[in-house]
């Protein structure tokens, strides 16, 4: 007998595909200039970093002279990656750096998410989870016409389509757009 045919599985719906538009990433630069802690989430949106990633930042992997620093987790090809850093963030990362002593973060999780949620909430950006900020960077990095290998190396993936299948939301304008090009 086959008794799994018994079982019922809760409903599972698809994620929304979600990311902050550059409006509400703009609301998060304009919060860091009073609230440092802000910057940690502009560095997941502009290296492309998962929470557990950027916990495990260590200082002396961070090498701001040549604009990139190591780290990762996950898979193989995204673990202990070289993770680029724009001219933009990257006085951000140097501000955060000042007075730590190991890591980039030091803070728990807990602390992180009730801070990252404070943020949030106090803005009044979209309630997305911190994954968003990932979903944030592959998506900018796509409508700048970066190439997709590029995108997926940067990023951590062995393979364009995970980047495209997982991470990039393209913007109904953005569609529109680029069928005005025809």
């Amino acid at each position: 007998m086959n008794k799994s045919e018994y079982i019922v599985l809760p409903y599972n719906p698809v994620p929304k595909l979600q990311s902050w538009t550059q409006d509400e990433v703009a609301c998060f630069w304009e919060d860091y200039k009073i609230n440092a802690f802000t910057g940690y989430i502009l560095i997941m949106c502009y290296a492309g970093l998962r929470y557990g990633e950027l916990a495990t930042i260590e200082l002396d992997k961070i090498f701001l002279d040549e604009s990139y620093m190591i780290g990762g987790i996950k898979t193989r090809a995204g673990i202990n990656r070289e993770i680029p850093l724009s001219d933009k963030i990257r006085p951000v990362v140097e501000h955060l750096m000042i007075g730590r002593r190991k890591k980039l973060l030091e803070m728990n999780e807990d602390n992180f998410y009730e801070a990252y949620w404070e943020v949030i909430h106090r803005l009044g950006v979209h309630e997305y989870p911190p994954q968003t900020c990932r979903h944030f960077y592959f998506s900018s990095l796509t409508a700048a016409g970066v190439q997709g290998g590029i995108i997926a190396k940067v990023g951590g993936h062995s393979s364009y389509s995970t980047t495209m299948r997982n991470y990039v939301r393209i913007p109904l304008k953005d569609k529109i757009d680029a069928v005005n090009k025809i």
